[in-house]
Order: C-alpha cells, then structure tokens, then sequence
C-alpha cells in the first residue's frame, strides 16, 4: 500500500492537530483546576517556613520510630492551621495547655 506524498503530510498534520488539542485541553483543565482551587482553599506557606526551619514535627524515638515533638508551636498565618503540643506531644488548641495527670480514656488513630 502506497501512499503519497500529499496523504503522508495530510496524515502527519492530522496528528500534530490532534496531539495539540489534547495537550492545549490538559493545560486548560489544569489551569481551571488550580484557578478554582486557589479560591478555594488560601495557599498557606507557613507549613514550608515550618520545613525549612529545620522543627519538623516529628522527632526521633527509640520504640516507636518517630513521635509527634513535645511543646510545639507550629504557627500559621490562619489561626485554623497552627498546630501545638503538650508535653506529652498530644494536640492541644493552644500553647501552653497542660497534659492531664490522669487520663481515663485514649483513642489512638492513624489520622
């Protein structure tokens, strides 16, 4: 089967057409995507700074590999993203709150 030389370039430009309108439509899509997105939920830097800082939350630990670090004051530019620990390394709302003497009961979780 012999093509000629008018239905090999008619062929390639139909690719090349093709190829473009699909990469040209992810880009859109992605861009829409991240636009939305964006409005949605405010980029927030404060957990690089965190990174970068060289306090990660996590510290190493002998039995368990790492723990979450004890009286941390990750603080963010949103109140609602910074995060604190007590002594123990359990959450709290707030810098500064006491771990319980007692506890009577515990939930541990994976998240």
């Amino acid at each position: 089967m012999n093509s000629t030389p008018r239905q090999r370039s008619s062929i390639a430009r139909s690719i090349l057409v093709y190829t473009s309108i699909c990469v040209i439509s992810v880009v859109v899509a992605v861009a829409a995507v991240l636009a939305y997105d964006a409005r949605q939920h405010e980029i927030v830097w404060g957990a690089a700074a965190q990174f970068t800082s060289g306090q990660s939350i996590f510290i190493p630990d002998a039995e368990t590999g790492y723990r979450v670090r004890p009286d941390l004051a990750a603080v963010s530019d949103s109140p609602a993203l910074s995060y604190y620990t007590n002594g123990r390394g359990a959450r709290t709302n707030g810098p500064g709150v006491a771990a319980p003497d007692k506890v009577d009961f515990i939930t541990i979780g994976d998240s």
